[in-house]
């Protein structure tokens, strides 16, 4: 006899979160929701992270929902902590269901995870909506749930692996739950679609086709790029509009065009039907240098294209070797020109620091963005970072350079004057970021690269607030240049010294620009009548403003 079961999928708190970012709509939760609900089961959608629990209160809302099935989320590269706990709480306070975790990282690390934390049940390699389905049936009919697929599992001391099962058909998955929409709305965040899963790439520092090659049971295996189709990307997109009036979306492809003539006409496809539907959307995208065609992208742009990420990585050529980008410099610079020259944001995947870097290599680096326009803190404090499943993190620790606290890896560098210069690059960022924060107020910033049109901005207000920005942008820049400089011409600097005297520099600054920022907030309240944060839910309020902006 089978009865219905009820789980509870949560994406945790965490103490670690970009200092740039928004609330994103988590996706796996909702697609986790509509793959039980779809069964025939319950699902309920907690997110932690999106309203800042702790974890006190992330258990006790587990524990009220009154579930069978307790399903955690890892959104970043590593197991946070935050999971284990939660699970051992859960534990301790008479929860006997399973708890599963499951996302990217620990894909790649499930041995690892269900070997040092009985309390956690089993982890889901892979995508997860096959997985929970399976598992919820087992249940169910009182089976063995540990057998259905992607399932890793402690077992006499040893992990048990099930094969990964890889969605093959998007469109024939259904639409994940919006649950939370309303609430990411409330906190001025950013609702999510998924369009395509995968890339065609092989970059040696990125897990994404790897976890999509799981299905093939052997390390470091590629899975296709994989999309929907564009009827059924519009109808969800004309019903995200129709339910929450949204007129801002990402895109959370990890490459949008799929690197093929098919996918390039699938964009195209999606752009005509986007514009014959007028569902008055902008939204952004991810993709690589080789896929931007100036026809296409504006046709694009004429669907509600608005911001455009494209990993770049490095303004060095042996980096690019290093991470496969089988992508030139040149490519590079044309697909930037080419974005900037239609007038779409732009945001730089970008990668200054590698375990391998010289000075040499950080000079080209700062040479690079400057020369594209992209001589910014928050490009030029980045570094490759050795993710687990990918070849360069093998590459990593075959040199030495691999860290790991807690499961968190992280690179060291050969180079002791590039350590120091990763030092000095993270001590401007950390004096930049207030800085950047109030740009982004003052900017209506979505995202801090992707910004909105202050409705009744004047085009004289909006230069005097880019002109706050490039300054700060410009003085930080020649920081971090003087010091890459010095670390050349002063070899024997010790460390102490050197970070001493930029702390020093950056407290002068950082008093200069307090004056510069209180000054340009003046500027707009007299010309604005106040220094507005404008939010899409204000947006979606007032139309006639956005339509004017």
């Amino acid at each position: 006899m089978t009865r219905a079961i009820r789980a509870a999928f949560v994406r945790p708190p965490s103490t670690v979160t970009h200092e740039y970012s928004k609330p994103v709509e988590c996706l796996a939760l909702g697609y986790l929701c509509a793959a039980l609900r779809e069964a025939g089961h319950g699902a309920v959608l907690l997110d932690g992270l999106l309203w800042r629990w702790s974890v006190d209160e992330t258990v006790e809302r587990i524990l009220a929902a009154d579930v069978d099935v307790v399903g955690l989320s890892v959104a970043f590269q590593y197991l946070p902590p935050e999971i284990p706990d939660i699970a051992k709480r859960l534990r301790a306070a008479g929860f006997a269901g399973p708890i599963l975790v499951g996302g990217h990282s620990v894909s790649f690390a499930a041995d690892e995870v269900v070997l040092a934390h009985p309390e956690i049940s089993a982890v889901i390699r892979g995508e997860g909506e096959s997985a929970i389905a399976a598992i919820a049936t087992k249940l169910a009919a009182g089976e063995d749930f540990r057998t259905a697929p992607g399932v890793t599992f402690a077992e006499d001391g040893r992990a048990v692996q099930r094969p990964v099962r890889r969605e093959a058909d998007l469109d024939a998955l259904p639409r994940p739950a919006r649950d939370a929409v309303p609430d990411i709305l409330a906190n001025d965040g950013l609702v999510a679609i998924s369009t395509s899963r995968g890339c065609y790439a092989r970059c040696t520092f990125c897990s994404v086709p790897r976890f999509f090659g799981l299905e093939a049971g052997h390390k470091h295996a590629s899975g296709a790029w994989l999309s929907r189709s564009p009827a059924c990307v519009v109808e969800e997109m004309r019903d995200l509009k129709n339910r929450f009036g949204i007129i801002e979306l990402l895109f959370v492809d990890d490459e949008f065009f799929g690197g093929s003539e098919a996918g390039k006409r699938r964009a195209e496809e999606l752009a005509a039907r986007l514009i014959e539907a007028d569902l008055g959307i902008r939204f952004a995208i991810s993709c690589r240098a080789e896929n931007v065609e100036e026809a296409l992208f504006a046709r694009l742009q004429a669907a509600g294209l608005s911001h455009v990420f494209i990993g770049i990585e490095s303004g060095v050529a042996q980096a690019l070797k290093l991470f496969a980008k089988s992508q030139t410099l040149d490519d590079s610079r044309r697909a930037i020109a080419t974005v900037k020259r239609l007038g779409l944001s732009f945001q730089a995947g970008f990668m200054a620091f590698n375990h391998q870097s010289t000075l040499a290599d950080i000079r080209l680096n700062l040479d690079f963005l400057e020369e594209i326009g992209e001589a910014k803190p928050y490009n030029f404090n980045t570094a490759a970072a050795p993710y687990r499943g990918t070849p360069l993190a093998d590459k990593v620790a075959r040199d030495g350079m691999m860290t790991d606290a807690a499961r968190r890896t992280a690179t060291g560098f050969l180079d002791l004057h590039v350590a120091l210069a990763r030092e000095a690059a993270a001590e401007i960022a950390a004096a930049a970021a207030p800085f950047i924060g109030a740009i982004a107020a003052l900017q209506s910033a979505i995202t801090y690269q992707w910004r909105r049109d202050v409705p009744a901005r004047s085009d004289e207000t909006r230069r005097v607030v880019n002109a706050l920005e490039a300054a700060i942008n410009a003085e930080l820049f020649q920081m971090m240049r003087e010091t890459v400089e010095t670390l050349e011409s002063q070899p024997a600097i010790s460390g102490a010294t050197l970070l001493d005297d930029l702390r020093a520099r950056l407290g002068t600054w950082r008093k200069s620009k307090e004056g510069s920022v209180a000054l340009v907030c003046a500027w707009v309240r007299q010309k604005e009548g106040e220094v507005r944060y404008w939010t899409q839910s204000d947006l979606i309020a007032h139309p006639q403003e956005h339509a004017n902006a």
